[in-house]
């Protein structure tokens, strides 16, 4: 079901861990520190402004494996009494994670899940031991600070300094006329750890944070309204090119993502999502189309709900014949509307055909070229903006042994 939503703000992290960020100025901007008190104004004059940690420490933090997520604070209270005493003198927390919005309608939109974590340990592999010694399964790892990182930040900007900036500040660059003003960020990293990950100058609305994240570097946040940022995610994510409707599902989508993943994959971070694909791809103002703004646009503030919770719609390019459910992808409980799908023309709509519950067939579907609908490149008669897709409906990437043993010891368990 569809429902119409005001529209929040959305906090983005562009660049994390950086040791220097520097950026000039579309239109006039004033500098504020932590407590929003104006420190000056910039503008183009200024050809360049530049951010340097100084004198900085990591902060301290203890970490905790996330061993459930779940809509419903029954089933996490449920999970946490089935789990082994936990010993020593530790506990198992149950957090809150998301929040409600209220709807003009008198409506609420929920997205809030329960979270149960393990106790704090001082290194995350002391966190993975305990888990290990136990037989337990972590879906994440979350920091818990004990101790904010020390040190300041430094503003630079032909001859104008402002430092001295205090534990857990920031400075924040706040257009004074919104309407046509950018900050224009060099070296931002586009496509992290994916064969075409480079470097982009990104010209980004709304305000710029720059603050020091827990390793004592520089983290850059983008907040700007949600509508706007969607004017971007669109245009990042589709072709310009695409049917107007296909663009407007498009948007639908990539708000319900913002919505019901927000604050969740990035736990513990200043913002909402990231700007990359490990979220979704927002590039700033310089990928915004016309038909991009018009989708956003005509679709303002709808989202879909199942019953009075916020759908998470995250999408990807091709699904291979057969959509996987949620829960096997990031662990918790099955979600009723994310569940395996058939891409096949002839396919019933709650079936999966062909079965794929075991090796051989799984190998043997893999291995061929079924005529899915997402197999465009079987099917000539499809326009270029769907057919440039077909390279991704069948792949091989090859690894050695070593390179696979250290993607694995990425992943929480």
């Amino acid at each position: 079901m569809a429902r119409s939503f005001p529209s929040p703000a959305a906090r983005i992290g562009i660049v994390t861990g950086q040791r220097m960020i520097r950026c000039r100025l579309v239109g006039r901007y004033r500098l504020e520190d932590a407590q929003r008190h104006p420190l000056g104004t910039l503008d183009e004059s200024a050809e360049w402004i530049e951010f340097r940690p100084q004198d900085t420490t990591p902060a301290v933090v203890q970490w905790r494996a996330v061993l459930c997520k779940s809509p419903q604070r029954e089933e996490a209270e449920h999970f946490t009494a089935a789990l082994p005493g936990p010993g020593e003198e530790r506990t198992f927390d149950i957090e809150t994670v998301g929040g409600t919005w209220q709807l003009p309608d008198g409506g609420v939109l929920d997205n809030r899940e329960w979270w149960v974590h393990t106790p704090a340990f001082e290194s995350r592999d002391a966190a993975a031991a305990w888990c290990r010694e136990r037989d337990l399964l972590p879906l994440a790892w979350i920091p818990k600070l004990r101790r904010a990182p020390q040190g300041t930040i430094v503003c630079r900007s032909q001859g104008i300094t402002a430092s001295g900036l205090e534990v857990g500040g920031l400075f924040r660059l706040v257009p004074i006329e919104p309407r046509g003003s950018r900050v224009v960020l060099s070296g931002v990293v586009v496509g992290i750890d994916f064969h075409w990950q480079h470097l982009e100058t990104q010209f980004l609305r709304g305000s710029l944070e720059v603050l020091l994240d827990l390793d004592g570097h520089l983290t850059a946040v983008n907040e700007l309204p949600l509508e706007a940022y969607l004017c971007s995610v669109v245009a990042s994510e589709m072709k310009a090119g695409m049917p107007h409707e296909l663009l407007k599902v498009q948007a639908v989508c990539a708000r319900n993502t913002f919505l019901a993943t927000a604050g969740k994959h990035h736990r513990g971070q200043p913002f909402d999502l990231c700007a990359d694909d490990h979220c979704q791809c927002y590039r700033g103002s310089t990928r915004e189309t016309r038909e991009a703004r018009e989708a956003a646009i005509s679709t303002w503030g709808e989202v879909l709900v199942s019953r009075t919770r916020l759908c998470d719609t995250r999408y990807s390019k091709i699904c291979g014949g057969v959509s996987e459910s949620a829960h096997s992808v990031w662990g918790g409980p099955p979600i009723e509307y994310m569940r395996p799908v058939a891409d096949f023309p002839d396919a019933a709509p709650d079936k999966v055909e062909p079965r794929l519950h075991d090796e051989a067939r799984a190998r043997a579907h893999v291995q061929s070229a079924p005529k899915a609908f997402c197999n465009v490149g079987a099917r000539p008669e499809l326009p270029e903006y769907i057919r440039y897709a077909a390279k991704y409906y069948r792949w091989q990437v090859v690894y050695t042994r070593e390179e696979l043993e250290a993607l694995l010891r990425r992943l929480p368990a």
